[in-house]
């Protein structure tokens, strides 16, 4: 389990209801827009144009050192609001925040009659006003593209550059089913707010989702964001005061979370390359920001405790190149495969079914450990002679409170029974922080706050990481072991075998799809459900006290990385007799 509510690298403009909209005239008077203006093309490439009137208007505006900007317009404004947040951000202006409306979300909301909004949005803007920020909304009587003399076609050309418009015939590929995502996985009560997390391209299923919830389930108040380039402005850009500052709305937002049992649901399909470019150092201090208020960490922790939230896969152009190279150059088809594929991945139809599966495995491995085989032994083999290759040698032990677990999560406070996310092919738990020893080498590559890490290897001696290597940005991975408290030592065990993820023999660099591929460890945070006496304590300073009298890791990180496949053999040793129980061997469970 690597998934939770609060996502540190994917830093975010907050109440984003956007989407793709097709902002170009029909066909018959493109054509003749086309003719008409094709001749009047500038010389000066569209970026630069608009790029130019950004930065006029920004020092016309008298843009001021740390000064705060607020920009808003429908997603036809998307490309120049971006570039304008870019070049507030070069001028060294405060945080930039962004609302970028969606016609179509809010054509839905019209038709359904949804007004409401949560309360945070206000109190964001009242925060904005109070710091003297420079505002500005762009619509049809203050478009930016004409006063950069940008005509309607090169507005959408560059809007095609960074985001796919997907056609109908493409997006009904997709197998969504809203029932079983709300009610089977999310446990949602009749009525309940709910906030959707997606990419641009999801906003076809998105719509589909907000239907269901507004005819099906009679919610009032669904909260959009989808990400945008102005998070990757402000940590390729900002000045570093902006970076280490945590803005006041972000404490409220959690705590009317918490205050009215707001549902979660990620669209998962992010774009592996996001952090090209972008330092390890930046996106590390602006984590450090993201967790400096002790408050806001606690409420972070509730809402991931208390609140019901899951993550589901719907791939995107951008997440699914790696796995599909031989459809790179033709993005419909590569798409039309992804889209295809994750019906089966999702187990759409079959998910109930397939979590009781999974938690017979969890009874299994937990008879295991009360029959005083705590101790998991990670040994690489050489598929053909099927002897030990001397590359993975591996051991950690549970604690005697570890419990393994499913993704299916308990969630009293509000009565919710909650599928974490999906897919979901792992039973998980949290060992003894200080048990790990021997070396492990990782079977597959790790996106990591966007790099891809290759060939990752680690020598464990007393629980402690002592050698950390990879074959590709080696520097992303040490920095972010020593940025992050005991992200050195592990705070997961997860056990993955004969998942169809894996059959389909594609590395996807998609961490959610990746780690339920394959058994896992992940260093940093141990989940307190998977410790026994951990769910009854609602203090969360006993909490944290509590596991760490157990030695259950503690870390602000949480990072999987992949050990199972074919050619690992997972064994469970009894500390007392010496007996052994082979667990996986073959990629096959065999308890």
């Amino acid at each position: 389990m690597q998934i939770s509510p609060i996502n540190l690298f994917n830093y975010k403009s907050k109440n984003e209801n956007i989407s793709h909209r097709d902002f170009l005239p029909k066909l018959n008077n493109l054509k003749s827009d086309m003719i008409s203006f094709t001749a009047r093309r500038s010389s000066v490439p569209v970026e630069q144009r608009l790029t130019d009137y950004a930065v006029n208007l920004l020092k016309d505006s008298g843009l001021k050192k740390g000064q705060p900007v607020y920009i808003k317009g429908d997603s036809y404004y998307l490309p120049f609001m971006e570039i304008l947040s870019k070049e507030a951000y070069k001028l060294h202006s405060g945080i930039v925040e962004m609302d970028v409306m969606e016609e179509s979300l809010e054509a839905l909301k019209k038709r359904h009659n949804k007004t409401q909004t949560l309360d945070y949005t206000k109190l964001r803007i009242d925060d904005l006003k109070k710091d003297g920020a420079l505002f500005f909304e762009f619509n049809q009587d203050n478009d930016p593209y004409k006063k950069a003399k940008v005509m309607k076609i090169e507005a959408k050309e560059l809007y095609l550059k960074s985001y796919t418009k997907l056609p109908p015939s493409i997006t009904k590929l997709f197998k969504v089913n809203p029932k079983e995502i709300f009610i089977d996985a999310l446990d949602l009560h009749k009525g309940q707010p709910v906030q959707i997390i997606a990419e641009r391209e999801h906003i076809p299923i998105v719509k589909k989702l907000m239907q269901y919830l507004y005819s099906k389930n009679k919610t009032d108040v669904v909260d959009t964001y989808i990400p945008n380039a102005n998070s990757r402005n402000m940590l390729l850009y900002a000045d570093e005061e902006v970076l280490d500052r945590l803005p006041n709305y972000y404490l409220s937002e959690a705590k009317e979370h918490l205050d009215k049992d707001i549902a979660q649901l990620t669209l998962y399909g992010p774009d592996p390359s996001r952090g090209d470019f972008i330092s390890q150092e930046r996106i590390s201090r602006r984590s450090k920001a993201l967790n400096s208020s002790e408050e806001y960490n606690i409420a972070n922790s509730q809402m991931s405790q208390d609140l019901p939230w899951s993550v589901y896969y719907v791939p995107t152009t951008k997440s699914s190149v790696s796995a599909y190279p031989e459809f790179a150059d033709d993005k419909l088809k590569l798409i039309a495969k992804a889209y295809q594929d994750a019906g089966k991945i999702n187990r759409v139809g079959h998910l109930k079914e397939h979590i009781a599966n999974l938690e017979y495995r969890a009874d299994k491995l937990n008879k295991l450990l009360e029959d005083g085989y705590r101790t998991f032994h990670y040994v690489s083999i050489d598929p053909k002679t099927q002897k030990p290759d001397g590359i993975t040698d591996f051991k950690v032990t549970m604690s005697p409170k570890s419990v393994f677990k499913t993704a299916l999560f308990d969630k009293p406070k509000f009565n919710h029974i909650t599928i974490a996310n999906v897919p979901s092919e792992e039973v998980f738990t949290a060992p003894l922080s200080d048990s790990a020893q021997g070396k492990i080498r990782s079977t597959k590559s790790l996106s990591l706050n966007g790099h891809l890490l290759k060939d990752i290897e680690f020598e464990f001696l007393d629980g402690k990481v002592v050698s950390s290597k990879a074959s590709e940005n080696e520097d992303v991975l040490k920095e972010y072991i020593s940025t992050h408290e005991n992200a050195d030592r592990l705070g997961e065990v997860a056990i993955v075998a004969d998942s169809p993820i894996e059959k389909m023999n594609r590395l996807f660099n998609n961490i959610l799809l990746d780690e339920n591929a394959s058994s896992h460890l992940a260093l940093g945070n141990a989940y307190p459900d998977s410790v026994k006496g951990a769910s009854e304590i609602d203090s969360y300073d006993k909490l944290q006290q509590y596991l760490k009298d157990e030695k259950i890791n503690q870390s602000t990180a949480h990072t999987d990385f992949m050990v199972g496949g074919k050619n690992v053999v997972i064994t469970a040793i009894n500390d007392e007799t010496g007996d052994c129980i082979e667990i996986v061997r073959n990629d096959k469970f065999l308890l």
